[in-house]
């Protein structure tokens, strides 16, 4: 107590003492401020804080201790950083060598005692399965060496397995030929492969595409500037045949109407004066050309040896006046010659329709996935068309000696392009190149043909009939433009041949009608102008039947027989004595019709458009059987019911073969 009073009352004298002493301005000596140090530290212990040094202990005399080394500490100015291990002593160095090497020693001995032991290990575990070994071994030799032997080994018994193993090896060997076969095959095409990489590398690739390019605009930007001159050539051609082919229906037209108004003149015991504005000496005139018209073409017909029908020496559309012939020709001429001048400054490549196919056939076999893809099998037919035009100038498929398509050059080219060869897109199932050629006839023949229809076919002829029908059954068979779903273009083609046998029907059939007078006269003008336009309108009927099958059948009944054959033929035919004349003209009536409309019927009666007709040749047989005592009107009566069984009247067959018995007939005609 006295000892702790006097340490509190020297303290505060101390601090008394170094309070006093330090006045202002004094510097403080190293004994005050270890007190003033000594001071903060008494100050601060009673604080609640955790210190930051570590390394201090719990306990209190510890913590006094620790407290009066943290006074010894230096100060933070006075303190030096080791930056380098501090290097140790001699003795440090020696005690950790010796270390070392007791525990290397110590690692190396205790290795050896593991090693050793895993061989003690070892050699227990294989010694007994080495003597088990060893006894199985003497027992297997004693085994083997016993009493009993192998089966008995013969000659057979060696050969029959030789020739299972030689039949083995040569299963084996077949194999190994087999697969080198195939590894052959896989060389052959790996090789074939490579060529074509190498040969469509990118860069041939782009310069091939690059080439194909320019050329196609080339192409494209000539046919752009010499489509206009082809247009206008074709356009000329098919003038000169529309003007030549109108004259010769306006003369025919004015020749019937001049000849049936002088002939009407006549009949009303008219003055030749009074006949419009031509004089009688004028309408002779036409009428003694037109008589010596018909006498030429019986000649020629007599020349060529053709049989000469009843309308024999009608009006033919091949007579051309040779004044007017020669001046068309050299119109057709200039022309001609004008077209062959349109791409003579022109390379072959760009007009030559086999060359430009051959730009792209090298396309479709070097790179036919792009050749497909570009569709090019659908541009053809449109690229190529003003080219096919051009050599169709001088094509006229009216005439007998025009040339065949098929055998033009153009045809010919694009048939070996699309038909020609096995190209290399034959995997694809749906090749579009199959279609070209359909196509490009499409396109471009049927709109070609549909404008001779429209402005220079003439249906009274039959020349021309033949000929363009021909023409059309060609197509059908090659191409089958006319059956099932048909396209815009020949739907177009079909109406307008409709349109014209129309017009034609409505404006030129023309029989007049004349007293019975005037027909009895066989000799007479009146009778000999009504039978040659009763076999003008005949003639039309029977070009008009030629398009069965290309035409609706419905256009062309109404046509055949609603127009031409009810309102004119047939009306000639009851104004008509019955006999000889009268069933000649009935019998090339029925010939014109098609035998197909009359096939698989199961009714006994005709087709609803020939009640009328079968009714006149019932009574034209009934007529004609009331004389039937005569033996050549017994015939006449027979080719009656001839005809009346070939449109399948069979009611009024057996009516009249009943009524008139003629059973015979009935047999020879084969009706039940």
């Amino acid at each position: 107590m006295s000892v702790g009073s006097d340490d509190d009352r020297s303290s505060k004298t101390s601090s008394r003492s170094s309070s006093s002493e330090s006045g202002a301005g004094d510097i403080p000596n190293a004994q005050r401020i270890q007190a003033a140090r000594r001071q903060r530290q008494l100050a601060r212990a009673p604080k609640d804080f955790i210190s930051l040094d570590t390394t201090r202990g719990n306990s209190p005399g510890v913590k006094d201790q620790e407290d009066g080394d943290s006074n010894n500490e230096p100060d933070d100015h006075e303190r030096r950083i080791q930056f380098t291990p501090k290097p140790k002593t001699l003795r440090q160095r020696i005690a950790a060598k010796i270390g070392r090497s007791e525990s290397e020693s110590t690692d190396s001995q205790e290795d050896d005692d593991q090693n050793l032991w895993e061989k003690q290990q070892i050699r227990k575990g294989t010694n007994i399965p080495q003597i088990s070994d060893i006894d199985n071994s003497r027992k297997v030799v004693k085994h083997f060496n016993s009493a009993a032997s192998l089966p008995p080994v013969n000659l057979e018994m060696i050969k029959k397995r030789l020739t299972k193993k030689l039949e083995s090896i040569g299963q084996v060997h077949r194999a190994h030929q087999r697969e080198q076969e195939k590894i052959q095959q896989d060389i052959e095409s790996t090789k074939t492969c490579l060529e074509n990489l190498q040969d469509t590398s990118p860069c041939l690739r782009y310069k091939f595409y690059k080439e194909m390019r320019i050329y196609v605009q080339n192409l494209v930007d000539c046919l752009s500037e010499k489509i206009h001159m082809i247009s206008e050539v074709e356009s000329e051609m098919h003038h000169l045949l529309k003007h030549q082919a109108q004259a010769i229906l306006n003369r025919r037209r004015e020749e019937v109407k001049e000849e049936s108004l002088y002939i009407q003149q006549l009949t009303n015991y008219t003055s030749s004066s009074n006949i419009g504005h031509m004089d009688s000496g004028e309408i002779n005139k036409c009428l003694v050309e037109q008589k010596e018209r018909r006498a030429r073409r019986s000649q020629r017909n007599e020349n060529s040896e053709n049989k000469a029908g009843p309308n024999e020496g009608l009006y033919s559309d091949d007579e051309v006046d040779p004044a007017n012939m020669a001046e068309f020709q050299k119109k057709r001429d200039d022309v001609l010659c004008e077209s062959r001048k349109i791409f003579d400054d022109v390379h072959e490549d760009f007009h030559n329709i086999k060359d430009i196919l051959s730009k792209f056939d090298q396309w479709r076999s070097r790179f036919a996935d792009s050749y497909y893809d570009a569709y090019i099998g659908l541009c053809l037919p449109k690229l190529l068309g003003p080219l096919i035009r051009y050599q169709l100038i001088d094509w006229n498929p009216l005439k007998e000696d025009c040339e065949d398509f098929a055998t033009m050059p153009w045809y010919t080219a694009v048939e070996q392009f699309c038909y020609g060869r096995e190209h290399e897109g034959s995997e694809i199932k749906y090749n579009p190149d199959m279609k070209t050629l359909p196509s490009v006839i499409e396109k471009t023949i049927i709109p070609k043909i549909q404008g001779f229809v429209e402005h220079i076919w003439d249906p009274h002829s039959s020349t021309q009939t033949q000929c363009l029908v021909r023409l059309c059954r060609k197509l059908e068979d090659d191409y089958s433009l006319f059956q099932g779903s048909q396209k815009k273009a020949v739907q177009d083609f079909v109406n307008a041949v409709i349109m014209r046998m129309r017009s034609s029907v409505d404006e030129d059939v023309f029989i007049p009608l004349y007293a019975k007078k005037f027909l009895e006269d066989r000799n007479s003008l009146q009778c000999q102008f009504q039978d040659r336009q009763f076999w003008s309108a005949v003639k039309l009927l029977g070009n008009i039947m030629q398009w069965d099958g290309l035409v609706p059948e419905e256009a062309v009944k109404e046509l055949g027989f609603d127009k031409l054959l009810n309102r004119y033929i047939l009306i000639t035919l009851l104004n008509t004595q019955p006999g000889r004349d009268s069933v000649e003209k009935c019998k090339e009536t029925v010939a014109c019709f098609p035998k197909s409309w009359f096939k698989g019927m199961n009714s006994r009666s005709t087709l609803p458009q020939l009640k009328h007709f079968s009714k006149h040749l019932h009574q034209t047989a009934h007529t004609l059987c009331k004389n039937i005592n005569e033996c050549s009107i017994r015939e006449i009566a027979a080719e009656v019911v001839v005809l009346l069984v070939t449109i399948k009247a069979l009611d009024h067959a057996d009516d009249i073969i009943r009524e008139y018995q003629m059973e015979d007939l009935k047999t020879y005609l084969g009706i039940s």
